[in-house]
């Protein structure tokens, strides 16, 4: 990424779904190190960072938490509500939630959850930014999924229907949006399609490595690329 690239994302409010994961927490320290102002999501029902708030604020960047519960139905709605009230304004909405239902629930009650947890959680704090990114002069929306869990029909289900979401998206937003996605693949949902020379021994993308990609498409750099998915392995 060239120095223009890496500039434009000084002073650009960057709301972070889930920095309670490692992805999550890659993307918000990449935005910090590039000047972005950064508002981290930790979401129920385990809103922990890790340390994640003091590694940023020791960078010297302006960071912000807001609790919320994908689960519930005003979920979303307090989310942006909290992110907008810290600067009054949204510039980059980067959905990256990792969803663990509640263990208490029986299967298909799991299986739901995680569904309405990652799609119809994803749609509506979507939704719920879209009037505060169309403010803006280059709004950008960025889903981050990851079909790393081989078997898991409901994880799959979902982040199905956020790549349908990722590809519908620009059609019904203002030209200035941009909205795309990111796939974290493992080695196994890659077997026998691709020489396993480039894939890492662990079979898992390092997070840094998807953070980097993420920020390549909040950039001007990726200014032509819109309703598209990358696959990272």
């Amino acid at each position: 990424m060239n120095v223009t690239s890496i500039h434009a994302f000084a002073e650009k409010v960057a709301l972070i779904t889930d920095g309670t994961n490692a992805v999550g927490r890659a993307v918000c320290m990449q935005l910090a190190l590039n000047g972005a102002y950064v508002i981290v999501g930790l979401p129920e029902p385990n809103p922990e960072g890790h340390g994640l708030i003091e590694d940023l604020s020791a960078l010297g960047t302006h960071v912000n938490t807001c609790v919320w519960d994908p689960f519930a139905l005003d979920g979303p709605k307090a989310l942006i509500d909290q992110a907008v009230s810290f600067f009054g304004r949204l510039d980059l909405l980067i959905n990256c939630l990792k969803i663990d239902a509640p263990s208490n629930l029986k299967n298909g009650d799991i299986d739901r959850q995680i569904i309405e947890g990652s799609l119809t959680s994803t749609l509506s704090v979507i939704t719920e930014a879209i009037p505060y990114l169309e403010q803006r002069p280059r709004p950008r929306i960025l889903n981050v999924i990851s079909n790393a869990l081989i078997g898991d029909l409901a994880q799959t289900a979902g982040n199905y229907g956020i790549v349908g979401l990722t590809k519908t998206l620009p059609a019904k937003l203002p030209p200035k949006f941009r909205v795309n996605a990111v796939n974290v693949l493992s080695r196994a949902t890659t077997a026998g399609s691709l020489d396993p020379a480039p894939v890492r021994e662990d079979g898992i993308a390092a997070p840094d490595d998807v953070a980097r990609t993420v920020l390549f498409l909040l950039s001007g750099e990726a200014v032509a690329i819109n309703g598209q998915l990358i696959e990272i392995i």
